[in-house]
């Protein structure tokens, strides 16, 4: 370890204190003069202006200038031209110019990929840094949900806690291009101004699926339509940057056979929808042919009335 270390010194030694022409030099240009990584990586928010800094500098031995120039740099697998070197710099630019670096379908450029040819000038030697530019999401896309408006048709006796709308399955609900949080969806009920109760009847069973449940029960005597704005967001880390998209679910409310049959008119029984029973009483007049013809015959029949009394039952 001793022997080795003094050899280490004596090569950086040497590197610092010869001269451009010398043989340990010309070993040592094109090589990165940093640690790490032999590849380049760096990352780029989608939709950079044109001109945007990639890397501000290759750091590779060498001069590329005159006098005393000892490589030279060009750029390899710059497909699509997204990169611009500037040798003297060593400096890479995104190249842009009448386009957009958008990460989003249908693009989907996640990375941009080059190579950074070094040409060593006095000796032939070639060689190739990988550069990798990797291309961070933004969130730069609001939720669309997949209809205009959606619909549900439901019985009044269905108990509350009742699933009634599971219409966001699949891509049938909202969806966001976005990638990670920024693409993910959740739902929420909103309230309306033009039906103020349509909020409390319903609440979202689950927000990542928008499954729907009833919060209340519902009476078809009362009310017949329920107008429900669903609200779709997605899951950006930072709040403010989150986006949003509303729809409208119309909820029916069907018929169901809660009533029986009654006589009118009907006053409720305390806390239920039956009616108190009505009581009929059936006065039974005396009649009297003062001419004795038909007299005996309106007195057996009206005789055999009796009274009652009727219910909704």
């Amino acid at each position: 370890w001793q022997y080795e270390g003094k050899l280490l010194l004596l090569l950086t030694s040497a590197h610092l204190l010869c001269s451009p022409f010398s043989w340990c030099c010309q070993l040592v240009e094109c090589k990165l003069y940093r640690g790490g990584p032999p590849a380049t990586i760096v990352t780029i928010d989608e939709e950079s202006p044109n001109g945007t800094i990639l890397v501000e500098n290759m750091q590779i031995n060498g001069r590329v200038q005159n006098p005393e120039q000892t490589i030279s740099l060009t750029l390899l697998r710059n497909y699509d031209y997204w990169v611009i070197l500037d040798p003297v710099l060593q400096r890479l630019y995104l190249n842009s110019t009448g386009r957009v670096l958008d990460r989003d379908p249908p693009n989907s450029i996640t990375s941009i990929g080059v190579d950074v040819q070094c040409t060593n000038e006095k000796v032939g030697i070639v060689i190739v840094h990988e550069v990798r530019i990797l291309v961070r999401d933004k969130n730069d896309n609001s939720p669309q949900f997949q209809q205009s408006s959606y619909y549900v048709a439901v019985n009044e006796l269905s108990p509350i806690g009742t699933t009634i709308f599971t219409g966001f399955s699949g891509n049938n609900g909202a969806i966001d291009i976005d990638d990670g949080p920024n693409g993910q969806i959740e739902y929420a009920i909103q309230y309306n101004p033009n039906d103020p109760l349509s909020n409390r009847t319903v609440r979202v069973a689950s927000a990542l699926s928008g499954n729907i449940i009833l919060a209340e029960r519902l009476n078809y005597e009362e009310r017949t339509r329920y107008f429900i704005i669903v609200q779709a967001n997605d899951r950006a880390p930072y709040l403010p940057n989150q986006r949003t998209a509303t729809t409208t679910l119309t909820l029916d409310v069907l018929d169901g056979d809660d009533l029986g049959p009654m006589f009118l008119p009907c006053v409720l029984v305390s806390n239920t929808r039956d009616c108190i029973p009505v009581f009929y009483r059936v006065v039974i007049p005396e009649l009297t042919d003062f001419r004795g013809c038909l007299g005996s015959w309106l007195n057996g029949r009206i005789s055999k009335a009796s009274s009652y009394h009727l219910s909704n039952t």
